[in-house]
């Protein structure tokens, strides 16, 4: 049996399903919920949800089925509702409520961020909530932990071999014997040879040193830069679902706790 993580368009009665197992959780689809922004919440409770469908069936393709189909399905009511169509499904009315305020929050939205930073569409539409970036940031991150290591093995098979010499050459042929007192007059006419001791280099092994905590250092900063960078895009989200006041507040409240803890870590 096909699982409906596979399955590009679910059967009716699954989808049903979906709307009757969401419709007792307003936090997953009514922006002005009083824990609308506990992204936390909200993905345990696609998780359960998705896994009372599936089990195979992931929070992530649960969530999207729910926003495109409860659009889907607002846009039919809203038509059999324009043509006076007295079979409309009352128990699907809620849908058609929470489409239109969506679309008009959107609407209020994009006239007061005119001048601000762009916005995704997409990413309204499809519901993305920032535990979704959470995962793509710890897959990332273990991409960065396999990155460091092929760098460090790059520096490794760079760093420049010390040369040392392991041959001693050839050895001269024994000398006939002459007799005992010829031997020692040899022996003490020959001057001992030494063979030159090539020094460690110990330049080379510093700029090894260097060259892996400089790419450590590029590393941590990459990593710190992409976890801000999703943290923001996480935070642009939620500010997305809030109206003009309660955006001010948020940003307010905000910028007062970044601004208490660069203080402590000052002082």
């Amino acid at each position: 049996m096909t699982s409906l993580e596979d399955l590009r368009e679910w059967p009716q009665p699954t989808v049903m399903k979906l709307f009757e197992l969401v419709k007792p959780h307003p936090i997953l689809y009514d922006c002005t919920h009083e824990h609308w922004t506990n992204t936390v919440e909200k993905g345990r409770i696609w998780t359960r949800i998705a896994k009372q469908l599936d089990p195979y069936l992931t929070s992530k393709k649960c969530r999207d089925r729910f926003q495109s189909n409860k659009k889907r399905y607002a846009t039919e009511i809203r038509k059999q509702i324009g043509l006076g169509d007295e079979n409309v499904n009352l128990d699907l009315k809620w849908l058609l409520d929470q489409y239109d305020e969506e679309k008009e929050n959107h609407s209020s939205l994009m006239e007061t961020l005119k001048a601000g930073s762009p916005i995704d569409d997409h990413d309204v539409e499809n519901g993305m909530h920032p535990h979704e970036s959470d995962e793509e940031a710890a897959a990332s991150a273990n991409d960065h932990t396999t990155a460091t290591g092929s760098t460090i093995m790059n520096l490794i098979s760079q760093m420049p071999a010390t040369e040392t010499d392991s041959s001693d050459g050839e050895r001269p042929s024994k000398r006939k014997r002459k007799d005992s007192t010829s031997e020692k007059l040899e022996q003490a006419s020959e001057q001992p040879e030494f063979k030159p001791i090539i020094p460690f280099n110990n330049n080379s092994f510093i700029e090894f040193l260097a060259s892996l905590q400089s790419a450590e250092q590029q590393q941590q900063q990459k990593q710190v830069e992409e976890e801000c960078n999703i943290f923001g895009r996480q935070v642009e989200i939620d500010l997305r679902r809030l109206n003009t006041v309660n955006r001010t507040k948020a940003r307010l409240a905000i910028t007062s706790v970044l601004s208490d803890l660069y203080q402590q870590q000052q002082s």
